[in-house]
């Protein structure tokens, strides 16, 4: 005869309490997953649901849950970080069909130079995905201002981070600003590298083109440049009467190749921060750079900052220490 105890609460509760410890720390699942099989039943999933494939955490059992789980991956993963720049134990064919299982991802993130247009029918088939950080031109293969802004991965897109430098050039600048105006649900946009502070420019054609725009964000490399940047971007006058200027942050942003040292730090911790804030946001452990850039707005139209004030401090993953 058996002397295990059995359950001493209705499974409902049982199930609340597990998943309630679990949330509250996901480094325990693991260790909660052990306890009996019908934990692991419930906690598998919360711990799949924020997923990052890369030198710097891929789980060791994702291979098997690809080719034997995909219905499982579809329900349960909702965050995915997708980094093949690194040397991974994920073939090119088992990383395609991880996007495929991954159809309930509301989040999407493809750090690699590797894309091509084979994953857009992947992406596509994600009814849900609502935030997408991506380089555009590398995905499509072509230059940026010729995306097609009506292909079906931008239907439900909100908030788009794009990973690519945006020419300047008259021409070029119009194709992109005009491609990005029409995507269908773009509220939030954010944009890597520098771009000019001057009526001409990208900016002001971003600001007045997109009407739907909530939240402009440029995301700058720590560097001497940026430091440069910085000091310029925190009460220039040049865009103050612009329509919608309000909505513009600009911030730090460790994910750049030309970033070698940062106070010290190596190129290989910032991007190590970059992943690690990533996974806490999604887990809700912090707020990510979308949420901040959010609260900075909201501050700037209440008159708690100037609206001329584009420069947010302690930005995004805190390289550097807000000014006193």
């Amino acid at each position: 005869m058996s002397t295990i105890p059995g359950p001493r609460f209705a499974p409902e509760i049982e199930r609340s309490i597990f998943q309630f410890a679990a949330l509250a720390d996901f480094a325990r699942i693991p260790l909660l997953q052990l306890v009996a099989r019908r934990v692991n039943i419930w906690l598998k999933p919360l711990l799949y649901r924020v997923l990052c494939v890369s030198k710097r955490g891929t789980p060791s059992q994702l291979p098997s849950l690809i080719t034997s789980e995909a219905p499982f991956l579809a329900k349960s993963v909702h965050y995915l970080y997708l980094d093949t720049t690194t040397d991974l134990w994920l073939s090119p064919t088992q990383v395609e069909a991880l996007l495929a299982a991954c159809t309930g991802v509301t989040t999407l993130v493809l750090r690699n130079d590797e894309l091509s247009p084979t994953y857009l029918p992947l992406l596509a088939d994600m009814p849900h995905l609502r935030r997408l950080a991506v380089s555009l031109s590398t995905l499509f293969r072509i230059a940026l201002h010729r995306i097609d802004p009506g292909h079906e991965i931008f239907v439900n897109i909100t908030h788009l981070e794009i990973r690519d430098e945006i020419q300047q050039q008259g021409a070029m600048r119009y194709g992109v600003v005009n491609a990005l105006s029409r995507l269908p649900a773009l509220t939030h946009l954010a944009v890597l590298k520098p771009v000019p502070v001057n009526l001409d420019g990208l900016l002001q054609s971003l600001l007045l083109r997109m009407e739907r725009l909530e939240v402009l964000v440029v995301l700058w490399p720590p560097n001497d440049t940026g430091r440069i940047f910085r000091n310029e971007f925190r009460d220039v006058d040049g865009l103050g009467p612009m329509v919608g200027s309000v909505i513009l942050v600009v911030g730090w942003y460790s994910d750049d190749e030309s970033l070698k040292t940062v106070e010290g730090r190596s190129h290989e911790r910032a991007q190590r921060l970059e992943v690690e804030s990533w996974k806490r946001a999604a887990k809700g452990e912090e707020e990510d750079y979308w949420m901040r850039a959010e609260k900075f707005v909201g501050a700037k139209r209440r008159g708690e900052i100037p609206a001329r004030r584009y420069w947010m401090d302690k930005w995004v993953y805190d390289v550097f220490e807000p000014e006193t």
